[in-house]
């Protein structure tokens, strides 16, 4: 049996919100491989076509399609309800030596 531990810290960091950024991120997963996500491939059909010559292929090396995600992309939101630009905020204010850091892990 798996048993995780945590501190009072640890708990006091979980949250049940929704997060724009995090959808984002996820949307990227589907659209870069749908094929692992059967319940939106209609959505991913209807999409993909419309990206090209958008010059997203930097978004795209930094979100792979399985594995880590940095956590950089993802911070944790600050409210119940954030908005993306709230959250795009976080994200420019990320150190460069953690951006740097974290992608390296992917």
């Amino acid at each position: 049996m798996i048993e995780f531990v945590f501190a009072p810290d640890d708990v006091a960091r979980v949250r049940f919100a929704f997060s724009p950024l995090w959808e984002l991120v996820r949307s990227l997963r589907v659209l870069a491989d749908p094929s692992g996500h059967a319940l939106h491939l209609p959505w991913a059909r209807t999409v993909r076509p419309r990206l090209r010559g958008l010059g997203l292929e930097p978004l795209f090396a930094v979100v792979p399609p399985a594995g880590y995600i940095p956590d950089f992309l993802t911070p944790p939101p600050r409210t119940p309800l954030p908005d993306l630009g709230a959250e795009l905020a976080v994200v420019r204010a990320t150190p460069p030596a953690v951006v740097a850091a974290e992608l390296r892990w992917t």
